[in-house]
């Protein structure tokens, strides 16, 4: 039989094991939301980047035709 180890009162398996399973489940949802923020995260990064780099080559392609 196990032990709670907080309160020393003895738990059964099943409730061990499916608190366990619960713990991996809730761990597995946050590791989840972590990866999809930080790769959204870099994913907008680099969407922004490369808008901002187009449009400030199609302003400095106006700048340059301006001239002629």
């Amino acid at each position: 039989m196990n032990f709670d180890h907080m309160t020393s009162v003895p738990m059964s398996f099943e409730y061990a094991t499916s608190s366990l399973a619960l713990d991996f489940k809730w761990l597995i949802v946050l590791a989840s939301v972590f990866y999809a923020i930080l790769f959204g995260a870099i994913f907008w990064t680099r969407c922004l980047r490369a808008c901002w780099a187009a449009l400030l080559e199609l302003a400095l392609m106006q700048k340059l035709t301006k001239g002629f």
